[in-house]
């Protein structure tokens, strides 16, 4: 996610188990679990918050990706 307010932000993951917060470079973000499972991570403006399974190490490089099926064209002929 990332900050434009730079206010912490609640989120509800939908990630099951333990969390991980980091920074874009793998640095821990400061976080909470609030009571109803909700996530609050404390974000200034323009910082940015990756969360994802404790344990695990996601690949965010970006990079084109194969399409999953056929699609209806858009835009302009």
């Amino acid at each position: 996610m990332h900050s434009e307010a730079g206010a912490p932000c609640v989120l509800r993951p939908g990630i099951d188990g333990d969390l991980a917060v980091t920074d874009a470079r793998g640095r821990a973000r400061r976080w909470r679990r609030l009571a109803n499972g909700d996530v609050q991570v404390e974000l200034g403006c323009g910082e940015d918050a990756f969360v994802f399974p404790k344990g695990d190490r996601p690949d965010f490089g970006v990079r084109p990706v194969a399409p999953g099926g056929a699609s209806v064209p858009w835009g302009l002929p």
